[in-house]
């Protein structure tokens, strides 16, 4: 199931949207709210845009108002108060996505258009079997295991000092190589790209989620951390390993 969320202001006042909740009374007048949505599949072909399901969530994370969007992936709010909502997407083989960068001044009686929402469905490919390989004077080799392997796959890997190491739960990330259709595949690690996030002697934690062919990620406005929403929701094993600043031993 995918869910996209935007965050819009429809104030006539400046405003700073902090969550469900805020003490905030919406202006009685009202306007309406339209957009597109624009779906992609996993290697960011364009997918259908219609049959997502469009709710309208006020300050108190109630789902006000709820529609579905057409053959171009239109949806319409009409006659919506002036205040801060959630605009969320629902459609089968998508997960949550909130796009949070973006505030919207609603002024005047025109119709508002909000910002085109671009989601990418799930990806497919899994990994598995990863594995601490060797060390090799400041850098560090690993193997993992894609599948389906039949086309080129892809993958994002999170680093933490914390064994409950995941997606949502990192101090680090980066995409892994292209697999280019084979099963086992390698990635290196540099200990340069190490220490701007960890301590020398620090046990790091890897785990590896399969991810989309195109930018799968965004910002969150109040962690300013990356979310990784149309990655495979089954993480790899996770795996520690030692990072050494010096180190010239194949361990």
């Amino acid at each position: 199931m995918r869910n996209i969320v935007f965050y819009l202001v429809a104030l006539i006042a400046t405003s700073t949207f902090t969550g469900c909740g805020d003490d905030l009374t919406p202006d009685i007048r009202t306007n309406t709210l339209f957009g597109f949505v624009e779906a992609r599949d996993e290697f960011d072909v364009l997918a259908d845009d219609e049959g997502f399901t469009v709710n309208l969530i006020d300050r108190e994370c109630n789902a006000i108002a709820s529609t579905v969007t057409d053959a171009n992936g239109r949806y319409e709010f009409p006659d919506v108060a002036f205040g801060t909502y959630e605009v969320t997407f629902d459609k089968e083989g998508y997960n949550t996505y909130r796009l949070t960068s973006k505030l919207l001044e609603i002024e005047g009686p025109a119709p508002v258009l909000l910002e085109r929402a671009s989601i990418k469905a799930t990806s497919t490919t899994e990994v598995s079997n990863m594995n601490f390989r060797e060390q090799f004077s400041t850098n560090y080799r690993f193997d993992l295991n894609l599948s389906p392997n039949e086309e080129d796959r892809f993958y994002t890997l999170f680093l933490s000092t914390s064994d409950s190491v995941s997606r949502e739960n990192y101090q680090w990330s980066f995409d892994g190589p292209i697999s280019f259709g084979v099963a086992e595949t390698t990635f290196f690690i540099n200990g340069s790209d190490l220490a701007q996030y960890f301590e020398d002697g620090t046990t790091v934690y890897i785990v590896a989620y399969g991810r989309t062919g195109n930018v799968d990620s965004y910002q969150d406005i109040n962690t300013q951390q990356a979310i990784f929403y149309a990655t495979n929701n089954t993480p790899s094993n996770v795996i520690s390993f030692t990072y050494n600043e010096e180190e010239d031993d194949v361990l």
